[in-house]
């Protein structure tokens, strides 16, 4: 706290803000260090000095993150910044996506492809999760349903450097959580501790692809289940950037000018309490995976069905909520 009064860290409302008052936004920062402090632990579990390159790649984000709170970076300079770590983190070349396993009918990539790919991905995903922090616990609750999601899956493929990283984020994010969701003593990650959980999710999302033991997990029929499990996981993220970029791009404006649109935004229209839309974004993402694993586990092939359907009535739910809103406006 004696950085955020030094450097005026405070989040003052805007005509685009859902809040009141000034917050502290810095609180991003435990993310960060909760993992440094754990590091020495966690680096016996360690495969290819992995502990090494994330922690670089993290401090890189976190620059970002920190810079942004404070002075507010030009987006071009950000992703240039957040492509330099996402390439730290496959320096070893084992993360890199270069094997969709059937995947859309694709397999193999050559590394003109493959990088390039894991760099979209990875720059998508850590932005997307920066744009859902826009009400009251939404980020929090969303990074520990995704962590728990992960969590699971390397429990079952038994890496416990995977599974004790996600516990400590776990932890760390359900501490700030309850800050976030107090009504005295309220604080915010600021995209310091949103652009870390990006990463984050990026980097497990790498991990579960390219895990050497896939085939440990009964109900993982093709590898290629990695991949949509990952889109189901995160497909809150996916939902509200994809959307919100086509809309303004049909409209003339810039994908990163700010607006009021994003899916929270909508929900906010109709449910006023922050709670409640967290509640309802939450609750839709875990009876998604719920349904979607329920359904592969008994119907073992029906996935390449099932989920490409369950994904396309999403975005159709998200067109017609927006068509309703522009109504309700």
């Amino acid at each position: 706290m004696k950085i955020v009064d030094k450097f005026d860290i405070y989040n003052p409302p805007t005509s685009r803000d859902l809040h009141k008052g000034k917050i502290p936004k810095l609180m991003g920062l435990v993310f960060y260090f909760g993992i440094i402090l754990a590091s020495v632990y966690l680096f016996k579990f360690q495969k290819n000095d992995q502990m090494l390159y994330l922690i670089t790649a993290l401090s890189i984000i976190l620059y970002i993150g920190v810079r942004d709170d404070i002075y507010n970076m030009s987006p071009w300079g950000k992703i240039m910044l957040q492509g330099v770590a996402i390439m730290i983190i496959l320096i070893p070349k084992d993360l890199v996506i270069n094997d969709l396993h059937g995947f859309l009918g694709m397999n193999e990539l050559n590394d003109f492809v493959a990088y390039p790919l894991t760099l979209f991905i990875g720059i998508f995903m850590i932005n997307s999760f920066n744009l859902i922090d826009g009400v009251d616990g939404l980020a929090g609750m969303m990074s520990i349903f995704m962590l728990t999601c992960f969590g699971l899956l390397f429990y079952l493929l038994n890496d416990l450097f995977l599974v004790y990283l996600i516990a400590i984020l776990i932890g760390t994010t359900a501490g700030y959580l309850r800050f976030n969701l107090s009504e005295n003593r309220k604080v915010f990650m600021g995209d310091t501790g949103s652009l870390i959980l990006g990463f984050f999710m990026f980097f497990f999302l790498l991990q579960l692809i390219n895990h050497n033991y896939l085939n440990d997990i009964d109900f993982l029929v093709q590898k290629d289940l990695s991949i949509w499990f990952g889109l189901l996981i995160f497909l809150h993220p996916i939902l509200d950037s994809g959307s919100i970029f086509i809309s303004r791009l049909k409209k003339g404006k810039s994908p990163f000018s700010p607006d009021n649109e994003h899916i929270h935004h909508l929900l906010l229209n109709r449910f006023e309490s922050h709670r409640m839309v967290s509640l309802i974004v939450l609750g839709y993402s875990l009876s998604g995976v719920v349904i979607n694993v329920g359904v592969v586990y008994f119907f073992a092939h029906s996935y390449i069905y099932v989920i490409p359907a369950y994904i396309f009535i999403s975005f159709i739910f998200i067109y017609v909520l927006r068509k309703r809103n522009r109504g309700v406006n």
